[in-house]
C-alpha cells in the first residue's frame, strides 16, 4: 500500500458526508495503491449511514476508538493503515483534485524528509467580525495556515504542519504517536496537539518540507467566530501549556503560582480597559486574560482533580 488517508471523526456526518464527496474527485497518480480510513470516535449521529454510502465509490475501511478524544482516533487510525505514507486531515475539509498526488511527489522528491504539510485555507461559514478577521483569522483557532505555493524544506520556526492537512511517512509513526491528554475531546479543545507532536520529531532530529501545493479548505462554523470562542480556545490553550510542561516548584497563591497570578489580573485590567476599540491591543490582552486563566485552573486541577477546569 502506498497511500493511507487518515479521518478521525466523532458526531459532524454532515461534514464528513461533504468532506467524502470532496475526496470523490481526486486524481490519485497511476500506479498508486490507496486506502482510507474513517475512524468513527464513538458517534451517536448518523456517521456509519454517511460512511457506508461513500464506500461504495471509494476504498474506505471504517474503524472505531471507543475512548474519547480525537488523538486516541489518530493513534488508532495510524495503528491500522497499511500506507508507506500516511496523510492526516480532518472531517470538516475539502480537498484540492491533486491533494494526495502533490504529496506523493513531494515524498519522492524529498526522501530523507520525515513529514509534510500543506496549505490549509480558511471556508468561512459566514463573515468574520474586523476583530477576528484583523487579529486572529491567521493565528491559531483557526488552523489556517499559508506558507506560500513552493516546495521546501520547513524554515527554523516555521508553524506547522496542522493536523488538517499533513503527511508523515508510516516508519517514523513506528516510533512516535500523539499525545492521547492533548486534541479536542469531544466538547474540550485542548489545542496544540499537532503542535506538541512535531516539536518531539523535530527535536529527534526529523525534517518536513512544506508542499504549499497540497491545499485544503477548512470549515469555520458560525459559532466559532464569536469572543466566547475565542476566549475558551485560548484558555484551553493555557490549560494544554501547563499539562505538556508540568506543575514548576515556585511560590503559590491558592494553588497557582503568583506570577501567573499577577500576569492573569494584569490582562484582565487591560483587556477591560480597551474593550471598546476592539483593536490587536486588545484582542492581545483579551487572549492574554484567556491563556492565563486556563493555567491557573489547571495548576489547580492537577492539585485538585475536582476543581473547575472550563469557563
Amino acid at each position: 500500500m502506498d497511500v493511507s488517508i487518515v479521518v478521525c471523526t466523532w458526531n459532524r456526518a454532515s461534514y464528513l458526508d461533504q468532506c467524502l464527496q470532496g475526496m470523490q474527485e481526486l486524481d490519485i497518480p497511476a500506479g498508486v495503491e490507496w486506502e482510507i480510513l474513517i475512524v468513527n470516535n464513538n458517534c451517536t449521529d448518523n456517521t456509519d449511514e454517511v460512511i457506508a454510502r461513500h464506500a461504495r465509490t471509494l476504498p474506505i475501511r471504517r474503524l472505531f476508538e471507543s475512548t474519547a478524544g480525537k488523538s486516541y482516533a489518530a493513534n488508532r487510525g495510524i495503528q491500522e493503515a497499511k500506507g508507506d505514507l500516511i496523510i492526516c486531515t480532518d472531517d470538516d475539509v475539502l480537498v484540492c483534485a491533486d491533494w494526495v498526488s502533490r504529496y506523493v511527489e513531494a515524498a519522492h522528491s524529498w526522501p530523507n524528509a520525515s513529514f509534510f504539510g500543506g496549505t490549509i485555507d480558511p471556508w468561512f461559514e459566514a463573515e468574520p467580525p474586523g476583530w477576528i478577521k484583523e487579529n486572529l483569522v491567521r493565528k491559531g483557532p483557526y488552523s489556517i495556515l499559508q506558507h506560500g505555493p513552493e516546495v521546501r524544506p520547513f524554515l527554523p520556526g516555521e508553524v506547522g504542519p496542522y493536523g488538517a492537512n499533513m503527511a508523515i511517512r508510516a516508519g517514523v509513526l513506528k516510533q512516535f504517536t500523539f499525545d492521547t491528554r492533548l486534541g479536542p475531546i469531544r466538547e474540550n479543545i485542548l489545542p496544540a496537539d499537532d503542535g506538541e507532536f512535531f516539536f518531539r520529531l523535530r527535536s529527534a532530529g526529523h525534517r518536513g518540507v512544506w508542499v504549499g501545493p497540497a491545499r485544503v479548505k477548512h470549515h469555520i462554523a458560525k459559532g466559532l467566530l464569536t469572543r466566547d470562542y475565542i476566549w475558551q480556545w485560548h484558555l484551553e490553550q493555557g490549560r494544554t501549556l501547563v499539562i505538556r510542561e508540568g506543575r514548576k516548584s515556585e511560590g503559590r497563591l491558592l494553588g497557582a503560582p503568583r506570577w501567573l497570578i499577577r500576569q492573569h489580573c494584569t490582562a484582565r485590567m487591560r483587556a477591560w480597559l480597551l474593550w471598546l476599540r476592539k483593536g490587536e491591543k486588545w484582542v492581545q490582552a483579551y487572549t492574554d486574560a484567556a491563556k492565563t486563566l486556563g493555567m491557573i485552573r489547571e495548576y489547580r486541577a492537577l492539585q485538585d482533580p475536582h476543581a473547575e477546569r472550563r469557563k
